[in-house]
């Protein structure tokens, strides 16, 4: 089915708000809040980039939570320029402007939906370790050729959030301000931006699917959880389904544990505020130059900490926002209610595991996990590691025998590594809620291979949003996108990853349950299904000893 969108009546208000010595080509324009928002147009799809939803955190507002917008301050905005990124920890790609003023939301759409349209959302929130991201890395524009292909359009937002000490900064003097889980207040601020704003772009607030990677993964099983598993918003919910890609439980300990004060100790220190009366006041004065160096001085997951986050979101008992870790609110039965799709890739622990050159044998395994678990006794670690292998062929990358074993016990710390933070940390998790909720799991294994690293963590998304720089197979790549596209897209219209009819390479994927824990498995020549029983031992070894394994 075709439609059309007029545009003409508030073209002509644009047109005469914007000089210009030459004809105007037409271009989308939405009214929000009564501002005009003026897009772009490329392939079918209309973009509108860096639209605010919040007031911009900067000055008193720096470190503090976000605050709703009542109202733009210019008549007309054109949304069609990069939008700028929060404050990195690391590089960005060239052409990326950071800053402080960086709430903002990309929305893309189909340019033939018609001025009454009302369809499904796809809310994005990136990865990138609580530590780094931004939304101008993810284009939605493949998703939504996908869905108008499959006669099924939907709307793409993305989202961006204060990450690092911007966003997730832990300690006593934030817990005792009120600002912790500023990051997670940013997203769930978007989300309410949407129920109030997406009909304007013909999307449906009572159909939106979120879904997130990696540190989006974690948060988007965050926002099942904060309070209490309470979504609603002004009498509706702000999601109906979930979709959770290589991230669900990552337990820590609260905000005023030992690895969080002295990480903001050190920023404080850093930033010479050390003999303030008012140490969180002193960094909201302090220079965003400053800040930013400050920022590159700050442990990356690829480090040697590796999955030891530096900026994880953490339980702050004193608010009901996010008050306990999350395995203690998904056994309280204090969750969301909603369809759910999770999945890791094969080799998630790869990545993280290559600045771990001294780590060679078993016990210095051992010795290296309290970095991760620093509240863990020797035993308990010497139990999870004595359920590995140091067989080259029994690590990761998986199924490659003694291939890429890149320094002594690689493969081993690498199986561990993956397992720990990611595979088996979403059984644990669906043995919990597919007893309540609709759910299906995957493991993504298409890059088998074709890389050193394995199917590692975050490739997926280079398929599902084009980023791929380099693929040896290219086949494997047509067919992963395919997949996951079409699948998301039923997902987001009917909570069901199979009601659109499809042809290969999708096949019927089955709903996950404790009694038949199946997976898709997503491959290089196809897809096929799979239980999900590997590496038993070691997942309920993680379940018994979840509370004492909190990073």
């Amino acid at each position: 089915m075709r439609f059309s969108l007029p545009v003409a009546a508030s073209l002509a208000v644009v047109a005469s708000a914007v000089p210009t010595s030459r004809t105007i080509t037409p271009s989308p324009t939405v009214n929000i809040l009564n501002t005009t928002f003026i897009g772009n147009v490329s392939g079918g799809i209309e973009s509108f980039y860096g639209i605010p939803y919040a007031q911009p955190p900067v000055g008193p507002l720096r470190m503090k939570r976000p605050q709703p917008l009542s109202a733009y301050a210019s008549p007309t905005v054109r949304a069609t320029a990069t939008p700028i990124a929060c404050p990195q920890l690391g590089s960005t790609s060239a052409n990326i402007v950071q800053g402080e003023d960086c709430l903002t939301v990309n929305v893309q759409r189909p340019s033939d939906l018609n001025s009454t349209a009302s369809v499904p959302v796809f809310f994005w929130i990136f990865g990138g370790g609580f530590e780094r991201g931004y939304t101008a890395r993810y284009d939605g524009s493949g998703l939504v050729e996908k869905s108008m292909e499959l006669g099924h359009p939907i709307i793409f937002v993305s989202v961006n959030y204060r990450t690092n000490i911007f966003g997730f900064l832990g300690g006593r003097e934030v817990q005792a301000d009120g600002v912790s889980n500023l990051g997670l207040r940013d997203q769930r601020l978007a989300m309410e931006w949407v129920q109030d704003n997406i009909a304007a772009f013909g999307g449906d607030p009572t159909q939106v699917t979120i879904m997130g990677e990696s540190a989006g993964s974690i948060s988007t099983l965050s926002h099942t959880i904060i309070e209490g598993g309470n979504n609603n918003y002004s009498g509706r919910p702000l999601f109906r389904g979930a979709i959770m890609d290589s991230g669900t439980l990552y337990p820590t300990d609260d905000i005023t544990s030992p690895q969080a004060q002295d990480l903001y100790d050190q920023v404080v220190l850093e930033a010479g505020c050390g003999s303030s009366s008012n140490t969180l006041d002193c960094l909201r004065n302090t220079s965003y130059a400053e800040l930013s160096t400050i920022i590159q001085n700050m442990p990356t997951f690829l480090d040697y900490s590796g999955i030891a986050l530096a900026f994880p979101p953490r339980q702050d008992p004193n608010d009901s926002f996010y008050p306990v870790s999350v395995e203690v609110a998904l056994q309280a039965g204090n969750y969301t209610r909603v369809p759910i799709i999770t999945g890791d890739q094969q080799d998630e622990g790869t990545i993280f595991t290559t600045a771990m050159t001294n780590t060679t044998t078993p016990s210095l395994l051992t010795d290296y996990l309290q970095v991760l678990w620093p509240n863990s006794s020797q035993s308990i670690r010497q139990g999870l590691v004595d359920g590995y292998s140091t067989d080259p062929a029994d690590g990761a990358p998986f199924g490659t025998g003694s291939l890429n074993q890149l320094y002594p016990q690689y493969k081993m710390n690498a199986a561990l590594i993956g397992d720990a933070a990611f595979t088996l940390q979403r059984r644990n998790y669906l043995s919990t809620v597919s007893t309540t909720v609709p759910s299906w799991s995957y493991l993504d294994s298409h890059r088998y291979g074709d890389n050193p690293s394995g199917t590692y963590h975050s490739s997926d998304t280079e398929e599902i949003f084009n980023t791929a720089q380099l693929e040896v197979n290219t086949a494997a790549r047509g067919i992963a996108t395919d997949t996951f596209r079409s699948y998301y897209i039923s997902f987001t219209h009917y909570l069901n990853p199979n009601a659109i009819n499809a042809t290969s390479p999708l096949i019927y994927w089955p709903r996950y349950t404790t009694w038949d824990p199946v997976l898709l498995n997503l491959r290089a020549d196809g897809n096929t299904l799979i239980q999900d029983d590997f590496r038993a031992a070691s997942a309920e070894y993680l379940a018994e000893h979840v509370s004492e394994l909190h990073f």
